[in-house]
């Protein structure tokens, strides 16, 4: 399909997928913003792990040079258990923290054009699909929004909050200048935590960065796990390939915090194009009231602003209590279903967008007066 001056080609198997990976990262690389969750070794990942549905990648070329990338899948399964559809949705499942387009240098004029060539595509080229998930992706406000240009191609559609997204601007900052703006209670408890551990034993902080000892650090981190808050990890293999994929690009920032050479707090970090995202932190609570935690959160972010000079760090998913003292800044990530015009398509938007908004109105109504 062409529009302008694009055309789009399609990739419906792992072989071809292969061919394009450095064509791939060369875009998200130049795009600099989620490189991680946008990189080429990011979908293979998901793809390998349990990713469902037939390949559907689009290439977006100008001249004959890739200039976006939309990654799907397509599956059939039973919507809301009960239509019975095929779902066209970004490469990532529940793991990505951010989903679309993959752009290069794309001014928005450009990132405008191609997601209306794409949608075009998805409306008048490609109609094996009735419904279109996208979730989460950034939200918009202007006329350039996905929601906008969705409803230029005269589709049904319904957006909603995905996640929330917390995060924090630190550009040209120091550590001491940005430790002095978080809130005195958790100043005091990391200053008095960390001098009263420091007064009666060993506290050593590391980052590892590379793959020579990555295994036997991940060990560390199940440890630890194991000794948290936090359930067994469902996606473990998944997540120690991740590590390994971010150590093999220079991007894996992990931190570990031991007191007389028992680990007590781990976190995962990944670092990329001067942006630092904060993938998992846990500790071990049998010293929660140590507060090894924040005092391993302080670290990172010391290292992260005067060692690595990062402008941004971000927390991805999530709205935890915990999160705001450090990341101030909160925005939602939207979830956007779009219905295409076959029947089912059609069955699913009456489904979603009249039926049970009336059941829910019509529940609330019947509890409102019980």
């Amino acid at each position: 399909m062409n529009r302008g001056c694009f055309d789009i080609a399609v990739i419906t198997d792992r072989e071809a997928f292969q061919a394009i990976l450095d064509e791939w990262n060369q875009l998200a690389d130049i795009n600099g913003y989620y490189t991680p969750w946008f990189c080429w070794e990011w979908f293979d990942l998901c793809l390998r792990h349990g990713e469902t549905g037939a390949l559907h990648i689009l290439m977006v070329r100008s001249g004959g040079s890739l200039v976006a990338v939309a990654p799907f899948t397509v599956r059939s399964e039973r919507y809301k258990g009960v239509v019975p559809a095929r779902i066209l949705s970004s490469i990532g499942g529940n793991r990505s923290p951010l989903k679309g387009i993959v752009f290069g240098d794309a001014d928005e004029n450009m990132q405008r054009e191609v997601t209306t060539l794409v949608l075009e595509y998805l409306r008048t080229t490609f109609k094996n699909w009735d419904i279109l998930e996208l979730e989460p992706v950034a939200g918009s406000n202007d006329g350039n929004s996905i929601e906008t240009l969705i409803e230029r191609q005269g589709l049904s559609f319904r957006s909603y909050i995905s996640c929330a997204n917390r995060y924090c601007d630190v550009a040209d900052a120091s550590f001491d200048g940005f430790f002095e703006r978080l809130p005195q209670s958790t100043r005091k408890d990391i200053n008095y935590c960390r001098r009263r551990l420091e007064k009666n034993g060993s506290l050593v902080f590391q980052i590892i960065t590379d793959a020579a000892s990555l295994d036997q650090c991940l060990d560390v981190y199940d440890a630890v796990r194991a000794k948290s808050w936090k359930a067994a990890e469902k996606d473990r293999e998944f997540n120690r390939e991740l590590m390994h994929v971010a150590a093999g690009k220079g991007w894996l920032r992990l931190g570990i915090l031991s007191y007389d050479g028992t680990p007590i707090a781990v976190q995962k970090w990944i670092v990329a194009n001067g942006r630092a995202y904060i993938y998992d932190v846990l500790y071990d609570e049998e010293y929660k009231k140590h507060s090894p935690g924040k005092i391993l959160t302080s670290m990172m972010f010391q290292h992260a602003i005067d060692n690595e000079r990062v402008a941004y760090v971000d927390y991805l998913r999530g709205d935890e209590p915990y999160k705001e003292e450090w990341t101030p800044s909160l925005r939602n990530r939207i979830g956007i279903e779009a219905y295409n015009k076959s029947v089912l398509g059609c069955t699913a938007s009456i489904l979603m967008k009249k039926i049970l908004p009336l059941v829910k109105k019509n529940t609330d109504s019947t509890n409102a007066h019980k």
